[in-house]
């Protein structure tokens, strides 16, 4: 890591005033990473530690830029989804359910269907389409496991309804 400045050598150091009061301001530190100003990120968190700094704040002022690219991609992908869609509406329904929104709103399969005067299948399937679209697991979806369990359970309730006729 460049001793002269953790922004890097020959870079001016930023000094950020939080607010301004009577008597002065307050200065709130901030790092700008450079990564080309050190070999590992491990030194830049073992020297902000050492100055009494919070690892925590540290990474997320790191990777804070990154983190809002990456919203921003997803939140691009989503409104292109929904506004490509003949039933802009129902595809945000869709979606909504998909992320566990819906469900956490109280709404059900039912009632999301019902709404755009389709069936709970053809909501179901439209759903599933967005979920494999955006590549996240269905809030509402059960894990493999408990799909096997389940899966077993039915079977020999399926065996033993059949054995006692």
């Amino acid at each position: 890591m460049s001793k002269e400045h953790p922004g890097g050598v020959g870079k001016p150091a930023l000094i950020p005033i939080h607010s301004w009061a009577a008597d002065g301001f307050e200065v709130v530190p901030q790092f700008v990473w450079d990564p080309a100003a050190t070999d590992k990120l491990s030194e830049l968190i073992e020297d902000h530690v050492q100055t009494g700094g919070d690892v925590r704040e540290l990474l997320l002022q790191i990777l804070n830029p990154e983190i809002r690219e990456l919203t921003a991609t997803a939140l691009r992908k989503m409104l292109s989804f929904i506004r490509c869609e003949r039933k802009p509406r129902l595809a945000a329904d869709q979606i909504a359910w998909v992320c566990g929104l819906a469900l956490v709103e109280g709404e059900t399969i039912g009632t999301l269907a019902k709404r755009h005067g389709i069936s709970k299948q053809a909501f179901q399937q439209g759903a599933e389409r967005f979920r494999a679209l955006l590549r996240i697991r269905s809030q509402t979806r059960r894990s493999d496991e408990a799909r096997e369990k389940m899966s077993k359970r039915n079977h020999r309730r399926s065996h033993d309804c059949h054995a006692r006729h």
